[in-house]
């Protein structure tokens, strides 16, 4: 296993070290970057007190840049340049991925927090309240009905994404 220093996959870089990522990289850099990310979530989701442009709205749009660029860069190479092994370990993560990807706007917690967002007196203009909603427009309006349909969406979601790729 490499180790997440070693794995070219785990931090963005400008310059792609595409001669360096390997199909075991994969695996690795996913078990690394998906807990970090779940764990960022948690952070935003579960925060107390006032919320603000940098501990709300910076800290989601920052929340899976780690791992969308892994996962980029990934699917280049196994768009471009597949092998087997490449395949296959693509396959193995894309669930993971995927199933956390769109939980994302079904968490109730985060819909809480983002109301909480919307709704403070200096962020509640119209403009600001337009854009915040269109960037999370596929958000329920009411959060209470997030789990039931979180379920049924994530399992739709990890469904489709375990068809394999093909070559």
């Amino acid at each position: 296993m490499t180790a997440p220093r070693e794995n070219p996959l785990t931090e963005i870089r400008f310059r792609i070290p595409f001669d360096r990522i390997r199909s075991e990289h994969v695996g690795p850099a996913v078990s690394t970057l998906l807990p970090a990310a779940r764990g960022k979530l948690e952070t935003i989701a579960s925060a107390d007190g006032e919320r603000t442009f940098t501990g709300t709205m910076e800290r989601l749009d920052r929340l899976t840049e780690r791992l969308d660029y892994c996962m980029s860069v990934v699917r280049h190479l196994e768009a471009v340049a597949t092998y087997p092994e490449l395949r296959a370990a693509y396959n193995a993560v894309q669930p993971k991925v995927a199933a956390f990807s769109s939980s994302i706007p079904l968490n109730a917690a985060l819909y809480r927090q983002l109301k909480r967002y919307a709704d403070e007196p200096i962020y509640s203009n119209a403009e600001l309240n337009s854009r915040l909603m269109k960037q999370y427009c596929g958000m329920p309006s009411e959060a209470e009905d997030l789990d039931r349909k979180s379920t049924r969406l994530n399992s739709s979601h990890t469904d489709i994404s375990r068809m394999p790729s093909s070559a």
